[in-house]
C-alpha cells in the first residue's frame, strides 16, 4: 500500500483497488502455476527446467517488453496464456484511463519521468510522444474496455492452474 502512494501512481480510490485486486490475482495465478508444475513433475530439477523457459516466455509477452501486435503470426497465441500480460493491461488501464492531458493531470504530482518525456517530445521529432492516456493505452495494444476482462480471465487462469495441479497430482498419488 504504500509502495503505491510512494510510486506516485493515480491517487483515486479506483485505480487503487484495480491495482491491488491485479497484483493479488497476479500473486495468486504465479502460486497456482507454481502449484501446478510441482505437482506435476517428479523432481525440482526438472519442474525448474520447463518452469524457466515457460515463465520467460510469459513475461516477454506481457506487454512489458514487446508490442503485442508486433509478434509473428505463428506466435501471436502466446500472450493470451499470460497472466503478466492480463494483469499489465489492467493496471495500466486503472493508472491510464480517463487521463485527458498527461501534462496537466501529473504536474501537480512532479512526475519527473513524464517532465522528461515532455522535454524530449518538444526538443525532438524521433520520441514518442502521449497527450492523453488513451494514447499511453493504444501504444502499448491495451483496451480500455478489457478490464474487467482481464481481471475475469486471471481468475479463471488460478482455477484452471490449481485443476491441474490437482489433476497431475491425482495422477502421481495414483500411480505410485
Amino acid at each position: 500500500m504504500i509502495a503505491y502512494w510512494l510510486a506516485a501512481l493515480r491517487p483515486t480510490l479506483f485505480a487503487f483497488l484495480i491495482t491491488v485486486i491485479a497484483s493479488t490475482l497476479v500473486m495468486n495465478v504465479s502460486c497456482a502455476c507454481g502449484c501446478f508444475f510441482s505437482a506435476t513433475f517428479n523432481s525440482l530439477p526438472m519442474a525448474m527446467a520447463y518452469l524457466v523457459p515457460f515463465d520467460y516466455i510469459l513475461m516477454i509477452t506481457s506487454g512489458a517488453f514487446i508490442k503485442i501486435n508486433t509478434l509473428p503470426t505463428y506466435l501471436a497465441f502466446l500472450p493470451y496464456f499470460s497472466w503478466l500480460l492480463y494483469g499489465n493491461e489492467a493496471m495500466s488501464i486503472a493508472q491510464w484511463d480517463g487521463i485527458l492531458d498527461i501534462r496537466e493531470s501529473f504536474v501537480n504530482n512532479l512526475f519527473i519521468l513524464i517532465s522528461l518525456n515532455f522535454a524530449a517530445c518538444s526538443n525532438s521529432t524521433g520520441v514518442q510522444c502521449f497527450h492523453t492516456g488513451e494514447d499511453v493505452l493504444t501504444y502499448y495494444d491495451f483496451q480500455m474496455n478489457h478490464l474487467y476482462l482481464d481481471l475475469f480471465i486471471m481468475m479463471l487462469l488460478y482455477l484452471l492452474f490449481h485443476l491441474l495441479g490437482y489433476m497431475s497430482l491425482y495422477r502421481r498419488a495414483k500411480n505410485s
